[in-house]
């Protein structure tokens, strides 16, 4: 799927002060530890494994926040134990199970909150450069 517009969006972002900058990034930071939060108590907790291994992270230079599940660097195994649990096994000598959804489930239900705090964030902030502050 391709989104038109978002590099000049992305680009005049950039160009906010940092104070304005710090509205947008309360607004990914309060999102994302609620997404941390709502994940961690929808996933499943056999061992604790999988709760422990969820956390968040925000970059503020480009406006953006991210939920992991399992770190990048991880061992091939950690990656595709977390991935069965999500997604499910569906061939294997383990036999096939269900997945387990808590991420999606997790997007699902707070999207459009996320997403109306964020443009709130915004819409605020271009006020104030419209005000000249």
């Amino acid at each position: 799927m391709r989104i038109e517009g978002v590099g000049r969006a992305v680009a005049r972002l950039g160009r906010l002060k940092a104070s304005q900058r710090a509205e947008i990034v309360a607004a990914l930071s309060k999102s994302m530890r609620e997404g941390v939060r709502t994940a961690q108590t929808l996933a499943p907790d056999a061992t604790g494994q999988t709760r422990a291994a969820i956390t968040g992270s925000i970059d503020p230079l480009d406006l953006s926040a991210e939920i992991t599940v399992i770190e990048s660097g991880a061992s091939r195994a950690e990656k595709d134990r977390a991935y069965s649990i999500e997604h499910g096994r569906k061939s294997g000598v383990r036999g096939t199970t269900e997945g387990y959804h808590f991420m999606h489930t997790t997007r699902s239900y707070l999207a459009k909150r996320w997403r109306g705090r964020i443009t709130r964030a915004i819409r605020k902030v271009a006020r104030q450069v419209a005000a000249g502050g």
